[in-house]
């Protein structure tokens, strides 16, 4: 019995969809907890100068160094780690000899890390937008 492309590629695209949706409520809320954390450093930052928007780009460069690191580590593991815990489960049900793995290399080195990446941005940066409301009279804060 074979399974219909298109039953495939509707369950890849939900799984997509579902993993960009959880990339982006982790982004937010991580951005979220290290502009609160960092609220009087943020507003030293413009009172010695820095422009909003310099601020905006570094904390969004934070997440897009940590996201690349991340696919290329996935990219690497991605086959070993695959044999490794999917084999024993086709064994269980017969398949001695292990599975072959149709993986396309484009899709998993490219086009998924990149809309990972993507994803990652559009999180931190809309996030990092509310630095734009604190001010340089907000270090009175500092400990």
């Amino acid at each position: 019995m074979t399974i219909p492309k298109n039953s495939i590629n509707s369950v890849k695209l939900l799984v997509l969809l579902i993993t960009v949706i959880i990339i982006i409520m982790i982004s937010v809320l991580m951005e979220r907890s290290f502009i609160s954390k960092e609220k009087s450093e943020i507003a030293l930052m413009k009172a010695m100068g820095f422009k909003s928007g310099s601020l905006v780009r570094q904390h969004t460069l934070r997440f897009v160094i940590s996201a690349s690191a991340a696919s290329i580590l996935a990219i690497l593991l991605c086959l070993p780690v695959t044999k490794l815990c999917i084999d024993p489960v086709f064994g269980i049900m017969g398949a001695l000899n292990g599975v072959d793995y149709n993986i396309k290399p484009l899709e998993v080195c490219v086009i998924y890390p990149i809309i990972i990446i993507a994803a990652t941005i559009i999180g931190a940066f809309l996030t990092a937008s509310y630095m734009k409301t604190i001010k340089a009279s907000d270090t009175s804060n500092i400990e």
